[in-house]
Parts: C-alpha cells; sequence; structure tokens
C-alpha cells in the first residue's frame, strides 16, 4: 500500500466525519485509487494533524471518520527575508522552506531588485505551493507568507517576531554558522538582491537590530544564499 497519504482541510469541526472534494477528492480517488477503508492522514495548516478512514466515497466527494490524533511534526521557527529572485525560483524556495521547516519566507522589495511584484495572484501562487510542499512533506503547519515589503517596514513591523535578527554581508567578519549558535531564540536572516542591499537598507537593519553576518567565503546567488540560511537554521 505504500506511504499513508496526507490531505489538506479548511479546518476540523466538532463532528466525527470530514469530507474532501474538489482536487483533494481527485488525488484520493483517481489518482491514488484509494477505496472504502483506507486510512489517511489529515492536517489543517494550524498544527493540528488526525488519523482518518475513508467511509463513504459518493460523486461529489470522500467522506471521511476521524479516528484520532497525530502528534505534529515540530516546526523550527526560523525564518529567511529574502529579496525576491525570479517567479519560478522564488516557487522554490517556498517548497524548500515548508520542507525545511520554517516558519516564514518573507519577500522583500529592495531597491536592486529585478523583479516587481504586484497584486494577490502571486502569494496566492506561492501559499499554494507550500500547502501542496506541507502535505508531502509530513508537515503540519503552514509556512506564513507575509505581503511583500521593503526592508525598513519589515524592520519597523514583522522582525520583531525573531529576537535573533541578522542580515547576510559578505563583508561581515561573524560566520552565519557561528552566529546562529550563540544567537537565543528563533532567528530571521535578511538575504539581499544580486549587488547586496543599499546603504539605505543597511543603515534601516541596523536600526532594526540586525547583526551583520557572512554566509561564505564566496559570493552566492540569491537562492543558494536562502537555501544554506535555511540548511543552517533547520539544524538549529
Amino acid at each position: 500500500m505504500g506511504r499513508i497519504p496526507r490531505f489538506r482541510v479548511p479546518e476540523f469541526g466538532s463532528e466525527g466525519t470530514i469530507e474532501l472534494r474538489g482536487a483533494e477528492r481527485h488525488h484520493l480517488v483517481d489518482v491514488l485509487r484509494r477505496g472504502v477503508g483506507a486510512e489517511v492522514r489529515l492536517f489543517d495548516g494550524s498544527g493540528e494533524e488526525r488519523r482518518a478512514r475513508v467511509a463513504e466515497i459518493t460523486r461529489e466527494g470522500v467522506v471521511l471518520a476521524i479516528e484520532g490524533h497525530i502528534q505534529p511534526r515540530r516546526t523550527v521557527g526560523h525564518a529567511v527575508a529574502v529579496a525576491v529572485p525570479r517567479a519560478a525560483t522564488f516557487d522554490l524556495l517556498v517548497r524548500y522552506a515548508t520542507e525545511l521547516g520554517m516558519e516564514a519566507l518573507v519577500p522583500l522589495r529592495t531597491a536592486r531588485g529585478v523583479v516587481r511584484i504586484e497584486g494577490e495572484s502571486r502569494r496566492g501562487r506561492w501559499e499554494r505551493i507550500a500547502a501542496e510542499a506541507a502535505k508531502q512533506c509530513g508537515r503540519a503547519t503552514r509556512l506564513r507568507i507575509p505581503a511583500p515589503c521593503g526592508l525598513e517596514e519589515f524592520c519597523r513591523s514583522d522582525a520583531g517576531r525573531w529576537p535573533g535578527r541578522l542580515v547576510a554581508v559578505p563583508e561581515a567578519g561573524v560566520p552565519l554558522a557561528r552566529a546562529i549558535g550563540e544567537v537565543p531564540g528563533p532567528i530571521v536572516v535578511a538575504i539581499g538582491p544580486e549587488g547586496g542591499f543599499t546603504d539605505a537598507e543597511r543603515t534601516a537593519a541596523e536600526v532594526g537590530g540586525f547583526v551583520p553576518v557572512r554566509l561564505t567565503e564566496t559570493i552566492l546567488r540569491v537562492d543558494t544564499a536562502a537555501v544554506a540560511a535555511m540548511a543552517l537554521l533547520a539544524t538549529h
């Protein structure tokens, strides 16, 4: 039978059953070809996860009988705030951030950034990618993807969620790997675009409590830097 499939549901109510419709019904019945009696796992993105079993299959949906709770896997609580590279590249970063247990992936608008983020359609796409990645990797909580913002705006508002605030600067003396081990609490790492943050953005980061760190001895592309930071954070 293989691995027990997982499905995302909007929320768990007080009833002992729940119904899968649309794409989730199609995946369970038509793609995986599971029938009555098949075991599944359900999660709602907030940390709740439950065991369930297929009780009935109709043309409109699949009725699942809830059988019990599952202890969710822990996420690491860290985050990366990154200047948005090409759209397809950021799609991959969303998936990697989900799989590596980041609490959030913050898309930054920067002065030297080449990608302009407009409207909510792209953010909706990112959230769908995150939901699918969570479904596949066993994560019970949703990756938080705030609305795109500038670094200064992020420093004034959302950055305070993380006691440890680090900003990637190629010439910084302290390596990220060492800084992570010395910073208490959850950490956010800010990563700039090709060419780095401007002097004004670095000043805003410093005022916002961000400490400069060096990722490696070489200059990294934005996506490589983001994945490197996530990998180090995932082990802390």
